[in-house]
């Protein structure tokens, strides 16, 4: 899976591994099935990097997704 932290240079970090926590969680029996996405480098609240673009509200989108990596 991508690991970009919605910087475009990152667009093709490709991680063969998983981190501690998805490892602990998938020998758990999660399954991840999504990933959403985040302010570039995190730095502001909202959710828009070049990237992958912002991430809207689906249910009005003149409003954020709201959450601190677009809800």
């Amino acid at each position: 899976m991508r690991t970009t932290l919605g910087v475009t240079a990152k667009a093709n970090n490709i991680k063969d591994t998983d981190c501690c926590i998805i490892s602990c969680a998938k020998n758990s029996g999660m399954i991840p099935f999504i990933k959403t996405n985040l302010p570039q480098m995190i730095i502001t609240y909202d959710t828009f990097n070049l990237l992958w673009g912002r991430t809207i509200n689906p249910w009005n989108p003149n409003k954020s997704a709201g959450g601190s990596s677009g809800g």
